[in-house]
C-alpha cells in the first residue's frame, strides 16, 4: 500500500465499496540514520505501496500513558516543501519519495488530486499507535487513512480509513502480500449526509503488543479487532515496523498533530 500512497503502485478498492479510487503516488517518509530502499508493491483491491529511504526509530516501552516517539505539527509558510525538513520531535527527516507534500495552513497536504498521497514513518517496533488530526476542508468526498504494521515493501499492513462513503465510514483493512481485505467497517457516521460531517476528525489506530487492534474516531472507540494467530505472525515481527498516514484520490484533505506513540 505504499505504492499507491508512496510508491508508484496503486491503491484500489472494489467498486462495491467506493467510487474509483485511483493510484496513490505522492509520498513522504520519516528518514533517519537507518535507511532502506524498497521496490514498489501492488495490491488487487486497495493498492500497493513501496517506501524508499525509510527510517528506523524505537517505540520505548512504557506503562500508563503512551510515550510519544515523534510528533509533527507542520508549522511553516504556505507552500513550504516538507521534504527534507525535520520532525518537531524525534529528530526524523521527512523524505518525499514520489510527489510533493507541502505546508498549507500549518498542515500537510499531498500534491495529488486524482491519485492521492501518503506519508510513511518507520519504527523499530511492531507495537505502537499512530494518530493524526485530519481536516476535510469542505470536501464531501474525502478519503484518508492512517497505517501501522507495514513491512518495508508495504505489501503487508493494517490501515484505518476515514472516508465519505455511506454517509461517512471508518474502516479497518489489512493487506497481505499486496492484496487488501476489509476486516470490518462502521458506516452511517453522519446520518444527515456527508455535508454534516465535522470539519476535522482525530483518527487513531492502535496496535499494541497484545493481539487487539483498536480504531478510534475523535476519541471514541469504533472498532476492536483481535488478530488471528496467522495475522499476528504476519504483522507482529521486526520487519513490520512502519507506520504512516495518507489520502487516496484526495488532494484537499490535510493532516496535522501527527504523533507516533509507544
Amino acid at each position: 500500500m505504499l505504492s499507491h500512497p508512496h510508491r508508484s503502485a496503486r491503491l484500489h478498492r472494489s467498486a462495491r465499496d467506493r467510487s474509483p479510487r485511483g493510484a496513490i503516488r505522492a509520498v513522504a517518509l520519516f528518514t533517519g540514520a537507518l535507511c532502506a530502499t524498497t521496490a514498489p508493491a501492488s495490491a488487487d483491491s486497495l493498492g500497493g505501496v513501496a517506501p524508499a529511504g525509510l527510517a528506523s526509530f524505537t517505540f520505548a516501552s512504557t506503562a500508563g500513558a503512551p510515550a510519544v516517539v515523534a510528533h509533527e505539527n507542520f508549522t511553516g509558510a504556505n507552500g513550504t516543501n516538507i521534504n527534507g525538513t525535520t520532525t518537531d520531535s524525534g529528530g526524523f527527516t521527512w523524505s518525499a519519495v514520489v510527489g510533493t507534500w507541502t505546508v498549507q495552513g500549518n498542515q500537510a497536504r499531498g500534491s495529488s488530486t486524482t491519485n492521492g498521497s501518503i506519508v510513511f514513518g518507520s519504527t523499530s517496533s511492531a507495537n505502537g499507535s499512530i494518530e493524526a488530526t485530519i481536516a476535510r476542508n469542505g470536501n464531501t468526498g474525502w478519503d484518508t487513512y492512517v497505517i501501522v504494521n507495514a513491512n518495508a515493501a508495504a505489501s503487508d499492513l493494517l490501515l484505518a480509513n476515514w472516508w465519505s462513503n455511506a454517509n461517512g465510514r471508518i474502516d479497518l483493512w489489512k493487506e497481505v502480500a499486496g492484496t487488501f481485505t476489509l476486516i470490518t467497517s462502521v458506516s452511517g457516521l453522519y446520518p444527515g449526509g456527508v455535508g454534516t460531517a465535522p470539519a476535522s476528525a482525530v483518527v487513531r489506530l492502535e496496535s499494541p503488543s497484545t493481539s487487539v487492534v483498536k480504531v478510534y474516531l475523535d476519541g471514541v472507540l469504533k472498532i476492536t479487532y483481535t488478530l488471528s494467530g496467522s495475522e499476528q505472525t504476519t504483522y507482529k515481527n521486526s520487519t513490520h515496523r512502519y507506520a504512516g498516514f495518507g489520502a487516496n484520490n484526495d488532494g484537499v484533505s490535510t493532516f496535522d498533530n501527527l504523533h507516533l506513540d509507544a
